[in-house]
């Protein structure tokens, strides 16, 4: 059995036994199910990964009495059909959300309207305190309830002239509880009289929920104070959103590839690898620009910065 140098590369170390040499068999090379099928071409089959080898597709051919066994990697193959799986569960997710919103809303204005009557009796037995805690909470379903209908809106683009302050304050709303519960001080820190961007509101939201739900993980399990920072600021003749933390930052080997679809530094299972990507194509789908820096704090920052209306872009 003869490998040429991209056929070891792909199978990796265990492709070679001690003294550098291929396996005699097939067998021995992709194992008994893969070989059995392998040796009777034409035929195509998949050879599982190991820890060392993505894993790969084989197809066999014959002639002149040999066994000719042509290796592709089927790994990126494979997450694509994954990330596509899990992207069509999403949309079948954000049309259940919408759904059950709406039928949220019915009962909510009911548990509301009948509160705001009973607070406007003067009736003193009225448990009146009671009552503004359903009232109150009613109002906080109601927000939630709009915030599940804004996320599961459309994804066609909707531009439009918009202030990102107005933005960072949508994504605080969401993600402000969140925070809270997680012993997350997470601030907002705006800078006066920016000017206006045009852009989709939503899908704007939606990108930097990301980046502020990334913060989130990079600075769980710190034993110090877990801090995060959503700024809205001019960034010179553009105006920017930063999602700053006080975490580990992003090494330098990886800045460049972070925003590469399926590329994650999180544990398996943890994350997808999209993420960051679908971040950069909304700043680009924007006539903006996404990207990372060390923040003073030691952690990561994240820069989002668009063209001001009227203004040069960089």
């Amino acid at each position: 059995m003869v490998l040429n140098e991209d056929a070891a590369t792909l199978l990796g170390p265990e492709a070679l036994t001690t003294d550098g040499d291929p396996p005699a068999s097939l067998h021995e090379l992709l194992g008994d199910d893969a070989a059995a099928a392998l040796l009777c071409p034409p035929t195509t089959c998949r050879v599982a990964s190991t820890e060392h080898r993505s894993e790969l597709r084989a197809r066999s051919s014959a002639t002149e009495g040999l066994v000719i066994v042509a290796l592709q990697d089927a790994s990126a193959e494979e997450r694509l059909r994954t990330h596509i799986d899990q992207a069509e569960r999403l949309a079948s997710i954000g049309e259940l959300l919408s759904s059950v919103a709406h039928e949220l809303n019915n009962p909510l204005t009911s548990v509301l309207g009948f509160a705001e009557i009973l607070l406007a009796d003067d009736d003193p037995s009225l448990p009146r305190e009671e009552l503004t805690c359903i009232r109150d909470e009613a109002q906080r379903c109601r927000r939630i309830v709009k915030n599940l209908l804004d996320l599961a809106r459309s994804e066609q683009m909707e531009m439009r002239p918009l202030l990102l302050q107005d933005v960072a304050r949508k994504v605080e709303e969401f993600r402000s509880y969140a925070a809270q519960t997680q012993g997350i001080d997470l601030r907002v820190e705006i800078d006066p009289d920016l000017p206006f961007v045009q852009g989709d509101f939503h899908r704007l939201v939606q990108a930097i929920l990301n980046l502020v739900t990334n913060a989130e993980y990079a600075v769980s399990g710190r034993p110090a104070e877990q801090r995060i920072v959503l700024r809205a600021a001019r960034d010179r003749d553009r105006v920017a959103l930063e999602v700053e933390d006080n975490g580990p930052g992003v090494p330098v080997a990886v800045r460049d590839r972070i925003f590469e679809p399926f590329f994650t530094t999180k544990p398996r299972g943890r994350g997808t690898g999209l993420g960051l990507s679908l971040v950069r194509a909304t700043a680009e789908a924007h006539g903006g620009r996404i990207r990372v820096e060390r923040a003073s704090t030691g952690g990561a920052r994240f820069v989002l910065s668009l063209p001001a209306q009227g203004g040069a872009g960089l």
